[in-house]
């Protein structure tokens, strides 16, 4: 129940001081854009469907009703998607069925700023194979 509390790493203090912060925010607004306009699976829906202006989106997430299905397509065309909405075991999901239903459901798709409209195409294709 305690949350450990560590150091970055001098790397992570490296990086975090030497990155493009403008330029990694743009490339990530531009892939989520990029995703979101060419989306064309029914069975899987965007969670957004709009970014306001200052936002700096970390991934594009989705909800699909058979998410271990679709994060093991994705990973088997090496497409790693992190669940980031988790229902901890202490919330009864009868309490939060909403909440609860979308910590089954939602997946996030990367979107990092080192990847291309390339990788968003291979992505897109991956997600479209039913």
């Amino acid at each position: 129940r305690r949350v450990r509390v560590c150091r970055a790493s001098p790397i992570s203090r490296f990086l975090w001081r030497h990155w493009n912060w403008v330029e990694a925010c743009r490339a990530r607004r531009a892939n989520f854009r990029y995703l979101l306009n060419h989306w064309t699976a029914t069975e899987i829906a965007p969670l957004y469907r709009e970014l306001p202006d200052s936002v700096c989106p970390l991934g594009f997430p989705v909800r699909a009703a058979d998410r271990q299905e679709l994060r093991q397509r994705l990973m088997a065309r090496q497409v790693f998607p992190p669940i980031h909405w988790v229902r901890p075991a202490e919330v009864p999901a009868r309490d939060f069925p909403q909440a609860a239903a979308l910590a089954e459901e939602e997946l996030t798709i990367p979107i990092d700023q080192r990847y291309t409209r390339q990788h968003m195409d291979r992505i897109l294709e991956a997600v479209g194979q039913a």
